[in-house]
């Protein structure tokens, strides 16, 4: 996961993504977007790494990302 507005994090996810042959899903930091809902309801992931920092992404939107988490 990575901030969707902020252009070095989603760099930095893309490469982590890269080279774990991993998905790439964007969102805003105050909600998870409609098309990240789907995502990762589909993917149903064991572990992700969350980028933005604690000033871009909020901590409702991180509790609701860990509900995803299988």
């Amino acid at each position: 996961m990575a901030l969707g507005t902020d252009f070095p994090d989603a760099l930095v996810a893309a490469a982590l993504a890269g080279r774990h042959d991993a998905p790439l899903v964007l969102t805003p930091g105050d909600r998870v977007a409609a098309g990240a809902d789907q995502a990762l309801s589909h993917l149903r992931p064991r572990s992700m790494y969350v980028l933005g920092g604690t000033g871009g992404i909020t901590r409702p939107t991180m509790d609701r990302l860990a509900r995803y988490l299988r």
